[in-house]
């Protein structure tokens, strides 16, 4: 990163999970951490924010005011320094860096999907963060076939889970919207949460479940009865 760079020095409490996000305004940037104790020449930075670094991508137009965030357990109290650096001199920006405290969202697996009011005559929007979470089952597909050249994916990210009550004979028009390659998938909430149950309940189709690929960025609709 040959870009100029600002560092922040902060108290944390060791055991606890803390989430750093920095919102530049445009720009090709990265955050890091590293222990205040550490030697302030480069190699020494470069290995202590190895394990606590978040790569900023450069997108069109900058980064378009989208921003990332890392996640920081101190194994002990003490003082860590937050950067905010730029890879050249020309990529200068004004942000804004947060740190708090981070709890990992309960609805990461299915046992305890958060079960969520619609709305009546309006659409219930739900607004979720996966940082943090883990992947609960990763060969799960949900019927999704091999593409053309006989790859299979599975579904091995993290998710969340939600519950809904849904109407039978209603049409549904369900939107995702990731900042990441996603799948969105539906089945009953009878079906169990085991990987095999869960497999026949989104790949189940006819109104019992469905499954729908999502692009980074492209909000997509799926319409379910």
């Amino acid at each position: 990163w040959k870009g100029p760079q600002l560092y922040y020095r902060v108290k944390l409490t060791g055991g606890k999970t803390y989430k750093i996000t920095m919102d530049p305004d445009k720009g090709d940037m990265s955050l890091y951490a590293f222990p205040a104790a550490t030697t302030c020449s480069a190699s020494a930075i470069n290995f202590a924010c190895a394990a606590y670094s978040r790569d900023m991508p450069d997108l069109p137009g900058g980064i378009n005011g989208k921003a990332e965030s890392l996640l920081l357990t101190p194994k002990t109290t003490g003082a860590w320094i937050v950067a905010a650096d730029a890879y050249d001199k020309y990529q200068v920006s004004k942000f804004t860096l947060s740190i708090a405290p981070f709890s990992r969202p309960a609805n990461n697996t299915c046992k305890a999907a958060k079960t969520v009011a619609l709305k009546s005559g309006a659409p219930t929007v739900i607004k979720g963060d996966t940082i943090g979470c883990t992947d609960e089952h990763p060969t799960l597909r949900c019927g999704q076939a091999p593409d053309k050249n006989g790859k299979q994916y599975t579904f091995r990210g993290p998710q969340q889970y939600y519950k809904v009550q849904l109407k039978k004979g209603t049409k549904y028009r369900i939107n995702l919207n990731p900042e990441f390659s996603a799948r969105l998938y539906l089945l009953e909430a009878g079906a169990g949460c085991g990987l095999k149950s869960m497999e026949a309940g989104c790949s189940a189709g006819g109104g019992k479940g469905a499954v729908l690929a999502v692009g980074a960025d492209q909000a997509t609709d799926l319409y379910f009865t």
